[in-house]
């Protein structure tokens, strides 16, 4: 094992499992192995990059005022909303397409008092005439 990683040292412990196999005929389980690689502080050159689903933008555009300071509660309805913008991918054959979700949440009850579902990115919690829509919603669903 010690020679297969000097001789490539990008080489992980599954495949040098792989490589015993394949070039030395040894058939080795790959838990062995990594327990033998942990013991001999063996480990991959290449660390492959995490693409989650939540990350920090470089340069953000917006940065929005703490008014809340993490107080989360509400006495009464309307009292304080939350709202956050989703982006969904979809395909229709091989070519992607995105639409972008935007929800008011009310922090009294939690529930969802207005959403806009668009296909056009936009920044939702600065544009006043989307803002106007969703206040114009919101009123004539609570009468």
């Amino acid at each position: 094992m010690e020679k297969i990683h000097t001789d490539s040292p990008d080489k992980g412990y599954r495949r040098i499992r792989d490589d015993l196999e394949r070039y030395h005929g040894i058939d080795i389980n790959d838990k062995r192995v990594l327990r033998i690689c942990r013991k001999l502080n063996i480990k991959s050159t290449i660390k492959y990059s995490n693409n989650g689903c939540t990350r920090q933008a470089a340069n953000p555009q917006y940065i929005a005022e703490n008014i809340l300071n993490r107080e989360f509660t509400a006495k009464a309805p309307n009292e304080k909303w939350l709202t956050d913008v989703t982006e969904f991918h979809y395909y229709i054959g091989i070519e992607k397409h995105k639409v972008y979700l935007s929800a008011i949440l009310d922090l009294y009850d939690r529930r969802i008092v207005s959403y806009v579902l668009t296909k056009e990115s936009r920044n939702f919690n600065t544009n006043g005439k989307t803002r106007n829509l969703l206040a114009s919603r919101i009123k004539t669903a609570s009468r």
